[in-house]
């Protein structure tokens, strides 16, 4: 929260401002060794957010369930680390979450892709490629770009 007559550069320089549920879930994953066994999806059954401190504390009481925001699609790399955060056990830092096989992937999708959470577009490029025996130079783009702003192409620079 903050207060919109607030210079940008103190609203992003406050301390706190860098902490949320999800950094300080990384931040408990360093800590507590036995945290790391939790998606951050199923988190809450076992740690309860404080608001006070804005901190995870060990539950104390029964079970919760966890939920996480609504993230459209089009919302891109943030969908994809949502779609990540329900596969991944005890990251500790962003690079954990596009880290597939030991392998640091430089997008969220790519580390979905990697873990074959999206197709691989085989549609698409079948398409295309039989298009590409009959179709004329104009044809053929006008297709590509029918895809592209119309279809869920999950790799649109390789297509």
């Amino acid at each position: 929260m903050f207060d919109d007559r607030e210079h940008l550069f103190s609203i992003v320089d406050e301390p706190n401002a860098q902490e949320t549920m999800l950094t300080m879930w990384f931040e408990t994953n360093k800590a507590y060794p036995e945290a790391r066994q939790s998606m951050y999806l199923d988190f809450p059954k076992l740690w309860v957010w404080n608001h006070s401190s804005e901190r995870w504390t060990i539950r104390q009481k029964g079970p919760s369930i966890g939920r996480l925001p609504f993230t459209h699609p089009n919302c891109s790399e943030r969908y994809y680390l949502c779609l990540l955060l329900t596969k991944i056990h005890g990251a500790t830092c962003f690079e954990d979450i596009r880290t597939i096989n030991g392998v640091l992937h430089p997008t969220f999708k790519s580390a979905c892709m990697a873990l074959g959470l999206l197709n691989d577009d085989g549609e698409w490029h079948s398409a295309l490629n039989e298009a590409s025996t009959w179709a004329s130079g104009v044809h053929h783009r006008n297709m590509l770009c029918s895809m592209l702003m119309f279809s869920e192409i999950e790799d649109p620079v390789r297509l």
